[in-house]
């Protein structure tokens, strides 16, 4: 046996090398005979250094779950981050949503409500006309009685003149007349 530490992995190699130089028990093949000085040595000696083995194979396991736990930490972040992602796209989307819908109200509204003045306008302006063609069919009425007993006064008095002309000349037409006695007068 060596005086330094050996593996775990050497002293079984060293434990297998022991059983195949062992010689062979007489009344059965499947028995050996071993030193038994040599197998405790052997067997302390793997005792000696497997807390060593096992404190490495423990590190090993230690930094293999502190790696997982670190892995998992950094995945459980990348999909908290991910889900407040999506939710804030999905709050976004939803206040993209209900802008959209407010504004397609506010245009309803707005078409609603020009369809409505556009028809009081036409109501309006129709009044207008109405009260328009009113006033000018009565001014026309006026001037037409008006002109009428205008035409009428002025027939009457082209009537008299005539009679009083006619009177003048002593009851002659007047064709009778020669064109040169109404220059004179």
């Amino acid at each position: 046996m060596e005086g330094s530490k050996q593996t775990i992995t050497s002293l079984i190699d060293e434990l297998d090398g022991m059983l195949e130089d062992a010689k062979t028990a007489m009344f059965a093949r499947n028995n050996v005979v071993l030193d038994r000085n040599s197998l405790e040595d052997l067997i302390a000696d793997m005792r000696a250094n497997l807390p060593t083995e096992i404190k490495q194979a423990k590190d090993i396991v230690n930094n293999c779950n502190r790696k997982v736990k670190e892995a998992s930490n950094q995945a459980q972040l990348i999909i908290d981050k991910a889900n407040t992602e999506a939710q804030q796209l999905t709050m976004e989307h939803e206040i993209t949503k209900l802008a959209q819908q407010e504004a397609e109200r506010i245009i309803a509204e707005a078409k609603e409500e020009a369809k409505n003045l556009r028809i009081g306008a036409t109501e309006y302006i129709k009044d207008i006309f109405a009260r328009a063609e009113t006033v000018l069919n009565e001014s026309l009425n006026a001037y037409t009685s008006q002109s009428m007993e205008v035409q009428n006064f002025l027939s009457g008095e082209v009537n008299i003149i005539l009679k009083v002309r006619q009177d003048l000349m002593g009851g002659r037409p007047e064709d009778d007349y020669p064109e040169d006695d109404y220059q004179d007068q």
